[in-house]
């Protein structure tokens, strides 16, 4: 058994990637990498689950720049040590998740 270049693997990881029908560790022709294979391919299975998830970051909403909701308008503050109102929008965790979740698909 050969070891594979770095560029052969990388492709390999692509494929697979376009289409993960397979275990991608036990791939003929790469034993050599099946323990540095099955770690990315563990590592990209619980990306998609993540990805997956109906939570706050995987939302059409969500805003990651101020981790803000942009579902609906701001709130409009008004108040004394205010000059002008002001406009909230509300803060949420990326691993909330509400009743609404839009995953824009």
């Amino acid at each position: 058994m050969f070891t594979k270049t770095p560029e052969q693997i990388e492709e390999l990881k692509a494929q697979w990637c376009a289409d993960p029908c397979w275990d991608l560790e036990d791939t003929t022709g790469f034993e050599p990498h099946r323990a540095g294979l099955k770690i990315f391919a563990d590592k990209k299975r619980a990306e998609w689950s993540r990805e997956n998830e109906r939570v706050c970051r995987n939302c059409k909403a969500w805003d990651d720049r101020g981790g803000l909701c942009r579902k609906y308008p701001p709130k409009v503050i008004v108040c004394k040590e205010f000059i002008t109102p002001r406009t909230i929008w509300p803060e949420v965790a990326s691993n909330d998740w509400c009743g609404e979740f839009d995953s824009g698909n």
